[in-house]
């Protein structure tokens, strides 16, 4: 079947083009490729390789050094070198340093010298003529000592220029067998670095190369620039001197630490020249499998894919034109197409089942989810998510309000900025934390702990904390119940059956304790009547009446403490209130010395029962007076609060320890020795009957300040 011409049909018009492209651009890309990428791992590949001969042949050099210091190490830790450098005697020339040593181990200069560097014995041989050279020639005299460490034995070896050319030498000191000292001297040896030499290390590292000796150890013009370009001992320059080989120069140290010689290897350039062929090949064998497989694929896309991908895309457009998810294909094809336009009838529906379900889950799970929104956000009890680091996720209306954070700022927060008893995060092994506990504890774990707001202050709180698994997350719900005010209402219930217990005591002390002292309190006046006015009885009468009299005080104040206050509250000018309390006080003996500083506005006023707030101001006075036994001032001031009517009664007197603060409002609680110690009891009493509070701050010598509040309205 014969193709029809690309304008017959969008697809084809489409696919050819991008196929040609494609086919194009790969062989585009195999070439940039094979110039970007391919060719200069070639280049690096045999830069590599260049590299790794020049190794091998410092490798091989090095050998030669290393062998050469293995061999005085043999010498130098010989018991027999060891006596001869002491004693020198000629038995040990004669059956070491023979010239076979020198022929044998390829040696042109064995040298010995004693500790100051002075030569004991020495000689140079040229191996070619196996004539005697002088010394000097081959050494530097006196022969200098190897450095020495704590970790090795002393020693050198290495390549040294001298008159007859470069040679390996290497240089011990003489030691025992068991390389003990102290050293009697220094045993050196050496080997020229001639033409046979080299060429047996050409021979075994398999490359090409040479060594020349730098000139004099000062080289200068173009040596000079190699040397400076070989900045480093060891560091490679590549130099490509022909189309075929690559040189390889790299610099090798003296013994001195001075450059001495140039080591450069050749290295063939095969590598490069079998990948470029390789490349070239590649690029056309692309190009010409492309073409071919071009004009097959646009034949067989045609036949297989166009004409079936006709109908399946006209009966796509008709769907999506009408939104008619229930229409059908039905074609009836074996292939890849057939099984598309099956799978994509089942998927049509599947798609309707799916829609109508996930409309009502969706529609359940708005429904439930605004449930249980309104249901945590109307709680009247904090309810906090947080993860298993104790970080908190999200809270209610409730809980921002209970620990003082605006809306959205308890997000993120740690859970111990809001309970500071916690411990530490939920961690498997069952670290002490609140949440482990959560997690270890049937039912979650529940306890009374203290809360933190935002602004530092604390309250009572319960806490219930539950762990729940959230898909693979471990969350946490912790609920915070406010138990401020239960705990209030707890004390008045504990303060009124206290009460009321003083009360019923009360009323039997004034029964069984009043009607006595009447009969006695008369019984006194009458003897007293009958006494001699001169008479010494009268004054010890006069002493149990006064006596007699502060019991009936006493059992006054406690019936007073013990009964119910039910104020009659009315608009109470405090200003004028306070004026009348202070007027009076000041015609008393107990407030002489004690100045008032009444600073309080003409018109303050409060919905109080007059009466009742006079006692409270005359008691605070009192216990004021009592504090400032020498004189001092009582300060009388309205300070500015919301919704309530802040009054403060502040004096110059002794203050009061710590531990006596935090009781001064029980009752009969005093630290003087006289007194019932009911006054601040009943102060308490009358202020929160009008529904206020009262409380006391004071430090040792720092006087005390009392603070009463009061609601402004009903």
């Amino acid at each position: 079947m014969t193709p029809p011409k690309p304008s017959s049909n969008a697809l084809l018009r489409t696919v050819a083009p991008i196929l040609l492209g494609v086919v194009v651009l790969y062989a585009g890309l195999q070439y940039v490729a094979h110039r970007l990428s391919i060719t200069p791992s070639f280049v690096a590949l045999e830069r590599a390789e260049a590299e790794e001969d020049l190794e091998r042949c410092v490798s091989a050099l090095n050998r030669e050094i290393q062998h050469l210091d293995m061999f005085v190490h043999d010498w130098s830790g010989w018991d027999d070198t060891y006596a001869f450098a002491q004693d020198r005697n000629e038995q040990y020339v004669a059956a070491n340093l023979v010239p076979s040593t020198f022929l044998d181990n390829v040696l042109n200069v064995i040298c010995m010298a004693d500790p100051r560097g002075d030569v004991i014995w020495g000689q140079a041989v040229d191996l070619d003529t196996e004539e005697d050279i002088p010394l000097e020639d081959l050494v530097t005299l006196p022969l200098a000592a190897p450095d020495t460490t704590e970790d090795e034995d002393a020693a050198c070896a290495g390549v040294a220029l001298t008159r007859r050319g470069p040679m390996l030498i290497a240089v011990r000191q003489i030691l025992t067998s068991q390389d003990q000292g102290p050293p009697r001297g220094l045993l050196a040896m050496g080997r020229l670095l001639t033409q046979d030499v080299l060429d047996g290390l050409v021979e075994q590292t398999g490359v090409e190369f040479s060594i020349t000796p730098v000139q004099g150890g000062s080289p200068t013009g173009a040596e000079a620039a190699l040397l400076q370009r070989l900045a480093a001992p060891d560091a490679p320059v590549i130099e490509q001197v022909a189309e075929d080989a690559l040189i390889v120069t790299t610099r090798i140290d003296g013994i001195d630490g001075r450059p001495a010689l140039i080591l450069r290897a050749t290295t063939p350039r095969d590598i490069t020249h079998k990948g470029a062929q390789a490349a070239r090949f590649a690029f056309v064998s692309t190009l010409g499998a492309g073409l071919v497989m071009l004009l097959f694929m646009v034949v067989l896309l045609w036949r297989a894919v166009i004409v079936p991908l006709r109908a399946l895309t006209g009966h796509i457009v008709a769907i999506t034109k009408s939104g008619d998810l229930s229409s059908r294909l039905n074609i009836h094809r074996n292939d890849e197409i057939g099984t598309v336009a099956r799978e994509f009838d089942r998927l049509l529906g599947r798609i309707e089942y799916d829609i109508d379900r996930r409309e009502t889950a969706e529609a359940a799970l708005r429904e439930s989810e605004a449930h249980i929104r309104a249901i945590v956000n109307a709680a009247a009890d904090g309810i906090l998510s947080v993860d298993d680091a104790a970080a908190i996720e999200s809270a209610n209306p409730a809980a921002e309000r209970m620990f003082g954070y605006a809306e959205g700022e308890l997000s993120g927060k740690h859970l111990q900025d809001l309970i500071p008893q916690y411990l530490s995060g939920y961690v498997p092994s069952g670290a002490p934390g609140l949440l482990a506990l959560a997690v270890e504890k049937p039912g979650g774990f529940r306890a009374e702990l203290t809360g933190k707001r935002k602004d530092g202050s604390t309250f009572p709180a319960y806490a219930t904390i539950s762990d729940m698994l959230l898909g693979s997350r471990r969350l946490f719900s912790v609920l915070v119940s406010d138990l401020t005010e239960y705990k209030r209402l707890h004390e008045q219930m504990m303060r009124a059956q206290h009460l009321a217990t003083i009360g019923e005591m009360g009323a039997q002390i004034a029964h069984e304790i009043r009607n006595p002292l009447t009969g006695i309190s008369s019984a006194i006046q009458v003897l007293d009547k009958q006494a001699h006015a001169d008479d010494t009885v009268k004054e010890v009468f006069r002493h149990v009446l006064d006596e007699v009299a502060r019991v009936d005080k006493t059992v006054q104040d406690l019936l007073q403490f013990a009964r119910p206050w039910t104020p009659e509250k009315h608009p109470c000018n405090v200003h004028h209130a306070l004026s009348g309390v202070r007027d009076q006080a000041s015609t008393q003996k107990e407030f002489a010395g004690i100045r008032f500083v009444l600073d309080v506005p003409p018109d303050a006023a409060v919905l109080a029962d007059d009466a009742l707030f006079k006692q409270v101001a005359w008691n605070l006075f009192r216990n004021a007076a009592q504090a400032m036994p020498e004189g001092g001032e009582i300060r009388v001031s309205v300070e500015a609060a919301p919704d309530t009517f802040r009054l403060l009664i502040a004096d110059t007197g002794t203050g009061i320890e710590p531990a006596a603060l935090e009781q001064v409002f029980k009752p009969f609680f005093t630290t003087r020795t006289r007194g019932t110690g009911l006054g601040l009891a009943v102060c308490r009493q009358i202020v929160e009957a009008h529904g206020g509070s009262i409380r006391v701050s004071s430090s040792p010598g720092s006087g005390t300040t009392v603070v009463i509040e009061l609601p402004l309205e009903e």
